[in-house]
């Protein structure tokens, strides 16, 4: 049997840590392991180092060097001539794809949000212009046109006009070490000795308005949650202009400050270490094509809270512990409630397998993997008619 043979755009895995790095990791990671025999998997990318670490069974060859770190050049020049030069049946982009002739490659392309359509206010016009364009040229180009949750879906069928049966969901999950049992006294002193924090509340996410921070800071600081020894910690770096959130910074006390800690960005070991340390998690964004970061932190068994704006909603197995982001009181009732009010034994745990069972990138590798079967069924339909 001849392999298909797949391009994947890996450029998003050598910067921040973000939701869509984390789903090409697990799809192509477990679509290998699942299906050995059937898929010739390759990355196109800059640093193959880094690229190796997320993929250790690839060798040399099946990684494919990019000449630039620029956008723009990679669309107009990069892709174009490694299509050309290369014999992929199949290259996958993350929301936009290259903007000159294709060969015979055909396009898989997942848009894992347009939340600057819902959300104007959190984006610039430019931002938001000049993606509308970009994301609407992908999915009419796109043979295999994917999402990451039915509130992605459902927000492409009704900006864009796109038939709801062109779109096929391939939901985010968890990876393998977040099913692994652990010793959180170990992890906290891991921590302790890392970052220099204890007893504290994580909030895991790129640092931008919709992301919601300011919401969870100032509730922080008027409880006065640092007279309790509790911690606050941010992880993520900053992409997008946040001055409510710098002023709030800039309000804040000698003493509030030695409780709280911004760390711009942490490897793999020590991100999953932070969520296991964790006296609770928040996650108090806005909208969200998905939301990775609430259910790792849940599948740990990390007592967690998180918004039931868009695509957080599916996150039902958290029950009384989902927000409007937009009531700032109840905000605050929950979030002093899950901090001090003790839980029956195993509250956490059950949470925690419920996640591990419904969130599987088995499901997303499943997926492309039938939908590439199917459009080769129609190859052979089209070139026997031929």
């Amino acid at each position: 049997m001849t392999k298909v043979k797949i391009l994947v755009d890996a450029r998003v895995l050598e910067g921040e840590g973000q939701g869509s790095a984390t789903y090409i990791k697990g799809i192509y990671n477990t679509l290998a392991e699942q299906y050995p025999s059937q898929y010739d998997i390759y990355l196109a990318g800059i640093n193959f180092s880094n690229l190796k670490k997320h993929f250790p069974f690839l060798d040399e060859a099946h990684f494919i060097p990019i000449k630039s770190s620029s956008t723009f050049k990679r669309l107009f020049f990069d892709f174009p001539q490694l299509l050309k030069k290369h014999a992929f049946d199949y290259a996958h982009f993350q929301y936009v794809v290259p903007l000159r002739a294709k060969a015979n490659c055909k396009f898989i392309v997942t848009i894992h949000d347009i939340l600057f359509n819902d959300f104007p206010e959190e984006f610039s016009t430019f931002y938001r212009l000049s993606r509308n364009v970009l994301f609407r040229y992908a999915a009419w180009k796109s043979d295999l046109l994917l999402t990451v949750s039915n509130y992605s879906k459902e927000r492409l069928v009704a900006h864009y006009g796109i038939e709801s049966d062109r779109i096929h969901i391939t939901p985010n999950a968890i990876d393998e070490r977040y099913r692994l049992a652990f010793d959180k006294q170990a992890s906290t002193q891991f921590v302790r000795a890392a970052f220099e924090v204890d007893n504290y509340i994580l909030y895991v996410s790129r640092i931008e308005p919709r992301k919601n921070h300011l919401l969870l800071l100032r509730a922080f600081r008027e409880l006065k949650l640092w007279q309790h020894n509790i911690q606050l910690v941010f992880v993520g770096n900053q992409t997008l202009d946040t001055p409510e959130l710098q002023a709030e910074m800039e309000k804040m006390t000698p003493k509030e400050k030695r409780y709280f800690k911004w760390i711009s960005q942490v490897d793999d070991y020590e991100l999953l270490e932070l969520y296991r340390a964790a006296r609770l998690f928040v996650y108090p964004s806005k909208a969200e094509g998905f939301g990775i970061p609430p259910i790792e932190a849940a599948a740990l068994g990390t007592p967690t809270i998180c918004a039931n704006a868009t695509a957080m909603k599916d996150f039902d197995f958290l029950g009384v512990h989902q927000f409007d982001p937009g009531h700032y009181g109840a905000f605050c009732q929950l979030l002093e409630s899950t901090l001090f009010r003790p839980f029956p034994e195993g509250y956490w745990n059950k949470i925690a397998k419920e996640v591990a069972e419904r969130y599987s990138w088995t499901v997303a590798a499943q997926c492309i993997h039938e939908q590439v079967q199917e459009l080769a069924k129609k190859d052979a339909i089209t070139q026997k008619a031929m």
